[in-house]
């Protein structure tokens, strides 16, 4: 009895061999996106940084923005007002 045919040989030869360039892409493809994995989130870092010191250098801005303006004379205590007017007269 024949152990193995040279054909069935050289058919499983094709198969590891193609078993292991299988195994090398999914190895690449792991690497690849763990490195990707890695910018998106140096990336996501960046952004909120780069946000956090828009936000600090609006907000004095902003504040004012969102403040009304209001005379001066509406920001007096009622006694500050008589004596003003007493002055006046």
């Amino acid at each position: 009895m024949k152990s193995s045919s040279p054909d069935a040989h050289a058919a499983l030869t094709t198969v590891q061999q193609g078993l292991a360039a299988i195994a090398a892409l999914q190895q690449q493809t792991t690497q690849a996106h763990a490195k990707f994995l890695e910018t998106q989130a140096e990336a996501n870092r960046t952004l909120q940084l780069l946000l956090g010191q828009v936000q600090q250098a609006a907000a004095p801005s902003a504040a004012a923005a969102l403040t009304p303006a209001v005379p001066a004379r509406a920001c007096w205590t009622e006694s500050a007002i008589r004596l003003a007017s007493a002055l006046r007269s």
